[in-house]
């Protein structure tokens, strides 16, 4: 037997919900342990349920794990005659797997098997809150005097950057939870600093294609720059976007004809990223350029005056890990 049961009568039942009045429900506050999302799963599973896609289950123990866990309700309908859980596998997958009883919202719907059906297939339409929508809703960028679409920009890029670049493979990014909403609201909030010194020096930039200035790839390597060598970063992004003192062979320049001439690239961030380096890496070590190498752009970045020197390491992608 169901743990609260549909034996009383719902309170909401009755008219007063749009043009019909709604099927039996009952709902219930209730501790979900372990044991008791295993007993779910095993003797109440909706046989028409869709696959369990393991990495959003992992991603649901890291929030148990955080403490980050959100009520959201289990539903379980009524089908031939047996209870089954028509919307929270995952979540109780997530509980099993980690270990850790969460309070949850069971919500019990007396169905026909029709109905049940329509309910499952109607399950999860809502539009999912994106990062865009947490970043404002932390209200992240205000006390730099950054707009919101600056902060999504300087988003874009941060998660260039937990990409490795374009080099850490998908596995790697589920075990380090990079794709984690409040993990990389956490990050974002951590590269304003460089961003807002980024968005100070290049402001009112000279030429219309320097619209590239904002492109995730290009500012990924700007954010860098500006985190670790903040004085030449500023020096060098100054020149780009102003195009002022510019020598023979300048990396600067070099720069703003990737921006003009690799129109092929731009939709290729590791690339991308790594013809940016190119430009920056030169200017850092004194050195000419006419144009960045397309070479080694399979190995992990390298970015003068940092920590990213052409070995990728945990810590690199994200600090709160160690090497």
């Amino acid at each position: 037997m169901l743990q609260g049961g549909i034996d009383t009568p719902s309170p909401l039942s009755g008219n007063g919900y749009g043009r019909e009045a709604p099927p039996p429900v009952r709902c219930e506050l209730l501790f979900i342990d372990p044991a008791l999302a295993a007993d779910w799963l095993s003797g109440y599973q909706y046989d028409r349920q869709r696959d369990i896609y393991e990495p959003h289950v992992d991603e649901l123990v890291y929030v148990l794990q955080q403490q980050q866990y959100s009520l959201q309700g289990i539903v379980l309908c009524k089908f031939r005659d047996q209870w089954r859980v028509t919307n929270g596998q995952h979540r109780l997958q997530a509980i099993v797997k980690s270990g850790i009883g969460t309070w949850e919202v069971a919500i019990w719907k007396d169905l026909d098997e029709a109905a049940t059906a329509d309910e499952y297939s109607r399950t999860d339409r809502n539009k999912r809150r994106t990062t865009a929508d947490a970043l404002r809703a932390h209200g992240l960028g205000s006390e730099y005097d950054l707009t919101a679409v600056q902060v999504n920009q300087i988003s874009a890029g941060v998660g260039i950057i937990l990409s490795g670049f374009g080099h850490t493979k998908p596995a790697v990014r589920n075990r380090l939870h990079l794709t984690n909403q409040d993990h990389r609201v956490a990050q974002v909030d951590k590269w304003l600093p460089a961003g807002a010194r980024f968005f100070r020096t290049v402001r009112e930039p000279k030429h219309k294609r320097l619209r590239h200035l904002t492109l995730a790839p290009t500012l990924a390597v700007a954010l860098v720059n500006f985190h670790y060598s903040p004085e030449r970063g500023e020096e060098f992004w100054f020149k780009v976007a102003h195009e002022e003192a510019m020598e023979l062979d300048d990396p600067a320049q070099a720069l703003l004809g990737v921006f003009a001439r690799r129109v092929e690239e731009r939709s290729k961030a590791p690339v991308w990223a790594r013809l940016v380096a190119g430009c920056w890496n030169a200017f850092y070590e004194g050195r000419h350029l006419a144009q960045p190498s397309t070479r080694n752009f399979d190995q992990p970045i390298t970015i003068a005056g940092s920590p990213y020197k052409g070995r990728l390491t945990s810590s690199l992608i994200d600090p709160s890990v160690s090497s």
